[in-house]
């Protein structure tokens, strides 16, 4: 192997990144060992290894030893290791242990080396890296010949538990000696091979060359060579005893390491006979042995290499450095006579024989070239996976990223290469290992691994419609026939998919239009294209034109496979959603068409379904099968990622740039954008990605029925898939461990609804009765983990006997006990019988008495769990934390969870068959525990919640134990406990308050009808939870159930029950519908429907009553369905409530989807109008109209003297919106006066036009209380009179300054973005029972401009601003005609989010919209960075970017950074260098900060003490350079149900304090012109959320004041607004969350089920927030997560959708000017 020379080894403590990276593609193997260790034995122990490893074609480098305890760098650098070294490895740099993982991307195999390794006194400075913890999970790992030096492991137990996890992460290891192998087996579970030390497997020529090297060392004479590694003076004695018997010369050698001249004094020899080599090199040692007579030794390399050189010798068996070893050496050998255990017994030993002894080498050599051999075999064979994954495609297979396309296959030179299907029915190349020469070729060729873009990153985009003719029968609009068309016509060739006789799909060639057919259409199959590539290639080189269509990973294949360009080759790679394979066909082949014969199959058929399409499947018997795309099973698998390639959720090929000259799909979208280019017959988007490309388009155009550029944006808009892969479903890998198992309409309905287990139960009861299934998962894990052992029951099982054979073709060899016994005449061999027999037997236990004794005894006789035995009750399974959205949990026990999303806190599995599955949009998963025995299902269905802690116990050896809670049901610290097997079901929509416990005992059930509500502190007992006996006749009486009526078996309550505080109900006890159970009551017996229960023991105290939910009401309905206010039964007809409630027990109810008609609502409910701000303006105007249409109205005003110009019938109340109290008694009085109000118009505001920094304090405030607060307490006021009243709309007066912001108007623009998301968070959080909507009008003629104050600036960087968002003029907004807008929009009963009005507004809106937009999009890779779940990818370091020179943002200050992301960007920027002030409330949580950071202690509650903050920080750092208001809180909470004092925290916290240290520092920006302002503001600003309303609300009025302030203040200083996500920053942990007890607000779950919670990580987040500063232009706004880019995008989505829906209202109000 070519080496560079080794450089000075020792530098420094750390080396830089450079001598990593340089190190990277350069070799193969990584050996870590004691190559270093300052002793003979190790140095030429590693030089033997790598000498082998040369000899086997490896290149490798050493792991230099890491940073693990103090070095002694001179004596190193001194050191014969590393004077070895130098010439002869590579070496990696210096490393800390915690760095050693940097290596992993240098090498593909890492060989821990020889030697006592794994000893622990010598591997324990290091950690575990001896375990290589360090090595990443898909890198090679082996460990050869190592050794625990000891003959019992000493490590600590902690230790221990570590160490057993990495060696079980190892693909190999082997050992040198018994004892190690014994350790290996008895202490970690692990078979390892016994090999030999790598000194034997190193030619002894090798030796000489080393020796060779020495050629200046010579000794005269013969001479005794002693190699003394732990001198003591009776060694001494016994060398000097030998020297003077013998008259010989004897040379002394000590251990490298040591004093030696204090290992001469302790020999205490006095013989001339006896010299000294004190500091020879390793050849100079070697030739010691070689050329001596005889050795001494305590050494086990220095018996090695006397048995080496074949020399006469005695060895002392050296106990204190691992004295088993040298009886297992000898004794392998044949040559433990060659031992002794005491120093003096060196002389008896030596006068034994002398120099005569005779030692039969030749037999030794024999056994040594066998066992190197073996040796060399073993290493090859592990080491060979590692070079064909560094070297060859199987990289890219094993990694799960190839794509199929075969290009290797066709570039092979050696033909060592062929796609083989593999177990999934993907295509993959298999290796011939007897032909590869693994020369690299097919790897550098591969697409996957080598992606080359050559393409444009933004090409041309057209809309294409080919002839109704071509379209008819094309899948999209027609672009490949006409493309395939002219290549025929002009002589060429067109390769492309097409079906075979058996449906799979390969590439032809045709060139005979007439054959077209057969490539047109899509196929949804993986194709075999690779073998046309070699014809195209000799078309191509004839000069023929081809034209090649496929995938883009096909297209990339063909052109890594030609390997040059070809002026007559024209590509076109298809938008690809994935493949799926030929074998997913076949199954569905198989399933759901019947396995018919196919005459013609056509997927994505436009006849009869239209563009969007269905599957047509003929038949040869005449019959067809038809669905559309979305209903059919193959395509549900197919679109929503389940059935895919691994690698289609990663293709490096399918984004842009693209890899065909032309990229064609589906335009979907089109008909949105340009109604022109759609007639719904099929238009093709097509993609021109070079010069190229563009010349063979135009040729093409002829052929084209219609030809328009569109924007890139549109075509991606509508079509994502254009930019880059869908990631896969989360249950795709389960979706192919069950294909075999499943009909494919279970397994994909199991997969989509992430309910795989329900789907594979409905399998498994067709073959067993329910109560055999944890007898088939046993066999299951018998037939897979017994390897051809024989199958052995401990206690006889006669259902799992049957099973095994039934279904796994296997049979139980015999039974055994504990002590031998006969079962049924059969003998039970006592347990003794497979003891030390793991390698022959495996296992079932079923003794559930004594699990914990089998499993102790079974592991003593060395057998491991699972892989040797499986125990029906085993040890307890715990699981922390587990996340659903990650994927499901299985084991081999039959164990299951599955569901959507969230965290569930803890599950315990103790047994076979449990099964958890919960549903969509279940909330609070985080409270829930599981501890559960066997044979128990949960199913929580959609839309529940679970606050407090959720307890779920099992307790049950035989019969099934299940809880079922059905959809949207609200719980809080439950208990859930069933013994002995048991039922509980909780139908739709139950209520339960805290403290309630449901127990089901010995096979009883508690059912619970829908819509009951329970208070707190309720039991439930069905069951007693021990046996109770009749003393006479001795016989069970409470729990055996074949003796009690149904109905005595359970406890079953009816529908809309209401159940009070501290009631205790028991088994036998059934409540009809519509009843109440009185507080403290205990309730056993039969009670009738519409009755109220009291008292213990409870009886009726009333009939014909009922109750509704609500806290007052005179409207009967409001209880809810009819049967919930009947008269009471005659009769307590209970059996018809059982029934009912145990056959929803089996029912699976989909939540129904409420969807608004397009039609008027009906006057009466909007009959009756409050109107604030009705004195002048908009408010005034619509009041008279109101009248004139013979409404009712009441108008405020604060002064109501102005009211008195209004007709008599308008009800006039005074009001001052900034007080929550004078709103509640305005409603009041128009309630009182006019028995509702149905309509609530905020329409009071107040404007002003100033700078920011000049506006006073006192203007700023009453903007803000007047504009937003008006509109809050209002909404407070009202809200709870429209819930009771189940009626209600409430429009709020808004402004084009909720979209956009304006110059001079930074208050007022805040005001309305506030405005505008309370708005949409109550029209979210109160859609139950009221309407909410807000209006944006742009310029209109109320007046308020009139009474607004103005303020010149008398600041030179803000004079003369221009406006931000001008218009065309033409068109001016009516007054009269907003009026009729305002009364319309109201009398429908569908109303938008918000409506926009106005000539100006119209044009100004989608400018703003399209500046966001496209922001957001060119921030998006910065967006996605943070995301949790891409730790592994995305490291910190890879990310910084250098400070920009050219910006002055040396000195920072940042509020609220005691914790969360305040402290870390603190942190951060501390460890960047710059100078950081931070504040807090509370100075003591700020103790661990770094003495560079200044602290200022405050409580930032007004103007003054921020400005105080700001002149502080000032006169610390020089400046404030970037401020970061980052203070935060929140509650969670409904807004009704939301405190005052709160609500007013909240909003000043997140929205008045940013706006206070904005106001202070601006002055100290604008005189130094310098200055940036970081606002962090959360999601919430864009996006309403339920039970944050305010803080949603305070965040959008700080978004929309930075907006207003880049603008304002541009000249001086920069502006920019972060929005958060899912930080995890603790704010939930210390704000308050308030649950609703009010039923309309429960079960409203998120805004965007679809989009996720994605964590985001703080330290990513804070780093792209200091880099986005360090640019010289900043965003307005900065999306942090994925999720944030997700839900700006849909927000995005939905606001253009509602814009374009009501254009004509827009426009309504506007009239052509004169």
């Amino acid at each position: 192997m070519q080496r560079n020379k080794l450089p000075e080894l020792i530098s420094g403590m750390v080396t830089c990144d450079k001598e990593i990276n340089d190190m990277k593609d350069k070799y193969d193997v990584a050996v870590y060992g004691l190559w270093y260790g300052n002793n003979y034995g190790s140095i030429i122990t590693y030089y033997a290894l790598t000498r082998v490893l040369e000899s086997l074609n490896y290149t490798y480098a050493m792991i230099r030893n890491p940073l693990g305890r103090e070095i002694d760098i001179d004596a190193l650098n001194r050191s014969h290791p590393l004077k070895f070294a130098r010439d002869r490895y590579e070496v990696t740099p210096l490393l800390p242990i915690n760095r050693l993982s940097e290596l992993n991307n240098n090498f593909s195999a890492f060989v821990l080396g020889s030697d006592q390794m794994w000893n622990y006194n010598l591997s324990r400075p290091y950690g575990q890296s001896y375990f290589f913890d360090f090595v990443a999970d898909d890198k090679v790992k082996i460990a050869y010949a190592t050794s625990f030096g000891k003959d019992k492991y000493i490590g600590p137990e902690d230790e221990k538990i570590r160490t057993d996890r990495n060696l079980h992460r190892f693909d190999g290891i082997s050992v040198r000696d018994d004892f190690s192998q014994r350790i290996c087996k008895d202490e970690f579970g692990i078979s390892a091979e016994l090999l030999s030390d790598p000194v034997f497997l190193c030619p002894v020529e090798k030796y000489n060359e080393l020796i060779a090297e020495a050629s200046d060392f010579k000794v005269e004479g013969d001479y005794i060579f002693a190699y003394i590694l732990d001198p003591n003076e009776k060694i001494g004695a016994s060398i000097q005893k030998i020297a003077e018997e013998t008259q010989k010369k004897v040379i002394v050698v000590f251990n490298e390491s040591g004093d030696k001249e204090s290992f001469k004094e302790r020999l205490k020899i006095s013989s001339e006979l006896v010299s000294y080599e004190l500091d020879p090199t390793v050849n100079e040692w070697l030739y010691l042995y070689k050329n001596s007579q005889y050795v001494l030794t305590d050494s086990f390399h220095g018996t090695c290499f006397s048995i080496i050189f074949q020399k006469p010798f005695v060895v002392m068996k050296n106990v204190g450095r691992g004295g088993a070893r040298f009886p297992f050496l000898l004794g392998e050998l044949g040559l433990l006579d060659r031992m002794i255990e005491k120093p003096e017994d060196f002389v008896s030993k030596f006068n034994e024989a002398g120099f005569n002894v005779n030692i039969d080498y030749t037999s030794v050599n024999e056994v040594i070239l066998e066992k190197r051999k073996e040796s060399i075999a073993w290493l090859k064979n592990h080491l060979d996976k590692a070079l064909y994954n560094s070297r060859t495609v199987n990289k890219v297979v094993d990694e799960k990223n190839c794509s199929g396309c075969g290009a290797c296959q066709e570039v092979c030179p050696k033909d060592a290469i062929n796609l083989k299907y593999n177990n999934e029915g993907f295509l993959v190349p298999e290796i011939d290992s007897e032909k590869c020469v693994k020369c690299g070729i097919c790897l550098k060729k591969c697409t996957s691994e080598n992606p080359v873009y050559k393409n444009e990153a933004k090409p041309k985009c057209y809309a294409m419609m080919a002839s109704d003719e071509i379209r008819e029968i094309s899948s999209s609009g027609g672009m490949f026939t006409v493309a395939a068309k002219y290549v025929i016509e002009q002589g060429g060739y067109v390769a492309g998919a097409a079906y075979e006789q058996d449906y799979k799909v390969e590439h032809i060639i045709i060139n005979n239009i007439g054959d077209l057919w057969r490539l047109r259409g899509s196929k949804y199959m993986q194709s075999y294209a690779a073998k046309v590539y070699p014809e195209i290639k000799k078309l191509l080189k004839d000069g023929k034109m081809v034209l090649f269509t496929g995938m883009p990973c096909q297209v990339a294949g063909l052109y890594s496979y030609l390997g040059q360009e070809y002026a007559n080759l024209y590509t076109i790679d298809l938008l690809c959603h994935g493949i799926t394979s030929s074998k997913v066909f076949e199954k569905y082949h198989n399933d759901v068409l019947g396995a018919k014969k196919l005459n013609r199959l056509e997927f994505k058929q436009k006849t009869p379904w239209g563009w969007h399409a269905g599957i047509n499947a003929y038949f040869t018997d005449g019959t067809t099968y038809q669905k559309p795309l979305e209903s059919d099973m193959y395509f549900i698998a197919y679109l929503k990622s389940i059935s895919k390639n691994t690698t289609c959720g990663k293709c490096v090929s399918n984004k842009l740039p693209r890899q065909g000259d032309l990229t064609i799909g589906d335009f979907w979208g089109i008909p949105k954008y340009d109604e022109e280019m759609s007639d719904l017959k099929g238009t093709s988007v097509v993609l021109v990605n070079n010069k190229k490309a563009e010349e063979f388009f135009e040729k093409l155009k002829s052929g084209m029925k219609k030809v328009r550029e569109e924007p890139l944006e549109v075509a991606i808009r509508g079509n994502h898939i254009i930019k880059g892969p869908y990631r896969l479903h989360k249950n795709r890998e389960e979706f192919f461990e069950y294909f075999d198992r499943m009909d494919f309409t279970s397994l994909t309905k199991g997969c989509y609804y992430n309910q795989i287990y329900k789907y594979y139960k409905q399998e498994l009861d067709k073959k067993l009765p329910e109560n055999y299934h944890e007898y088939y998962y046993l066999a299951e894990a018998a037939a897979r983990y017994s390897n051809g052992r024989k199958i052995v029951t401990w206690i006889q099982s006669r259902k799992f006997e049957e099973i095994l054979k039934k279904y796994f073709g296997l049979e139980v060899a015999f039974s055994i006990a504990k002590s031998e016994t006969k079962v049924d005449n059969e003998k039970v061999f006592p347990v003794s019988k497979i003891k030390d027999g793991s390698s022959d037997f495996y296992i079932v236990a079923f003794d559930p008495k004594n699990a914990a004794d089998t499993y102790a005894l079974l592991e003593q006789y060395g057998y491991n769990n699972l892989q040797d035995f499986i125990c029906r009750y085993h040890k307890p399974i715990v699981i922390n934390e587990f996340d659903l959205s990650k994927g499901r949990y299985s084991d081999a026990y039959g164990n299951t969870i599955e569901g959507y999303t969230g965290i569930i806190k803890k599950i315990v599995f103790r047994g076979c068959n449990n099964h958890i599955i919960i549903g969509d949009k279940v909330t609070g998963s985080s409270n829930m525990s599981f501890d559960l025995l066997a044979g128990t299902y949960i199913e929580i269905e959609k839309e529940c919640r679970f606050n407090g802690e959720n307890r779920f116990i099992t307790k049950s050896y035989s019969g099934k134990s299940e809880v079922i809670i059905r959809r949207g049901c609200r719980l809080t610290n439950a208990l859930y406990r069933i013994l002995s097997a048991g039922q509980i079901l909780i139908n739709e929509e139950c209520t339960f308050e805290t403290n309630l416990e449901l127990h089901a005992n010995a096979g009883k059930k508690i059912i619970i009808g829908r819509d009951s509500m329970f208070s707190h502190d309720i039991d439930l007992w069905a069951g007693d939870g021990h046996t109770i006996f009749d003393v006479s006749t001795g016989k069970n009486i409470n729990s055996a159930l074949e003796k009690q009526p149904s109905h005595r078996n359970a406890i079953i309550i009816g529908e809309h029950v209401w159940v009070g505080k501290g009631a205790f109900i028991m088994h036998g006890t059934n409540i009809g519908n519509g009843s109440i159970v009185g507080a403290k009551s205990v309730v056993k017996g039969q009670f009738p429907n519409n009755c109220s229960i009291g008292g213990n023991p409870a009886k009726i105290v009333r009939r014909d009553c009922a109750w509704a939910r609500d806290i007052v009401t005179e409207d009967i309905k409001k209880c809810g369905r009819d049967e919930y206010f009947m008269k009471t039964s005659a009769d307590n007809n209970t059996a018809d409530v059982h029934k009912k409630n145990e056959n929803s027990a089996n029912q699976h109810r989909e939540i129904e989807n409420f969807e608004y008609p397009d039609e008027k609502i009906e006057r009466k409910k909007i009959q009756n109008w409050l109107v604030t701000g009705g004195s002048s303006g908009l408010g005034k105007a619509l009041v008279l109209r109101l009248i004139e249409l013979g409404y009712k109205v009441a108008a405020t005003s604060r002064d109501i003297t102005k009211l008195e110009q209004l007709p008599d019938e308008v009800i006039k109340i005074q009001l001052d919106v900034r007080s929550l109290e004078s709103c509640r008694e305005a409603v009041n009085k128009a309630e009182e006066q006019m028995g509702t109000v149905d309509v609530l118009v905020n329409n009071a505001g107040l404007s002003h036009i100033s700078t920011f920094e000049e506006t006073p304090n006192e203007i700023a405030d009453s903007i803000i209380e007047t504009n937003y607060w008006g509109v809050s307490n209002m909404a407070k006021a009202i809200i709870p009179h429209m819930r009771k009243n189940k009626n209600g709309t409430m429009i709020n007066i808004s402004s084009a300054s909720g979209f956009r912001q304006r110059n001079y108007g930074s208050y007022y623009v805040a005001s309305k973005f506030a405005v505008e998301s309370l708005t949409k968070s109550l029209k979210f959080e109160c859609q139950k029972f009221m309407r909410v909507t807000a209006i944006e009008f742009g310029g209109l003629n109320t007046g308020l401009n009139k009474r607004q104050t103005v303020i010149h600036s008398k600041l030179d960087e803000y004079k003369q601003l221009p406006p931000l968002f001008p218009y065309k003029k033409g068109y001016s907004n009516k007054l009269d005609r907003a009026v009729e807008a305002v009364i319309k929009i109201a009398n429908k009963k569908e109303m938008p989010r918000d409506l926009i009005l106005g000539w100006d507004a119209y044009q100004q809106f989608p400018k703003a919209i399209s500046f966001f937009e496209d922001e957001v999009e060119k921030y998006k890779p910065i967006s996605i960075t943070t995301d949790e779940n891409k730790k592994d990818s995305i490291k910190l370091e890879d990310i910084v970017k250098p400070r920009n020179p050219d910006l002055k943002i040396q000195n920072w200050l940042i509020t609220g950074a005691s914790g969360g992301v305040g402290k870390i960007l603190a942190l951060r920027l501390n460890e960047l260098g710059y100078s950081v002030t931070v504040t807090s409330r509370d100075i003591s949580k700020m103790k661990t900060f770094p003495k560079e950071i200044y602290v200022i202690e405050s409580p930032l509650d007004s103007a003054e003490e921020c400005a105080k903050v700001v002149k502080a920080a000032v006169h610390k750092m020089g400046s404030i350079d970037v401020l970061v208001n980052n203070a935060t809180c929140n509650c969670w909470c409904s807004f009704e149900e939301c405190k005052e004092d709160i609500m007013r925290n909240v909003f000043y916290t997140n929205y008045i304090l940013p706006q206070y240290m904005i106001k202070a520092a601006l002055p100290y920006m604008r005189q130094s012109h310098n200055g940036t302002v970081v606002n962090l503001v959360s999601i919430a600003a864009i996006q309403p959320r339920a039970r944050v309303s305010t803080y949603s609300a305070a965040k959008a009025g700080l978004e929309g004041l930075t907006r207003t302030l880049k603008a304002e203040c541009h000249r001086f200083a920069r502006f920019m607004a972060v929005e958060l996500v899912c930080m995890k920053t603790g704010i939930m942990v210390h704000n308050p969350v308030i649950d609703t007890q009010i039923p309309e607000y429960q079960g409203l779950g998120r805004y965007t089920p679809e989009i996720n919670n994605i964590p985001n990580r703080k330290d990513i987040a804070v780093q792209q927030l200091i880099n986005v500063v360090n640019q010289e232009e900043l965003p307005q706004s900065l999306l942090i997560g994925t999720e944030s880019y997700l839900i700006a995008k849909n927000e995005i989505e939905r606001a253009k959708k509602e814009f374009e829906e009501y254009k004509d209202a827009t426009l309504s109000i506007c009239e052509k000017q004169k």
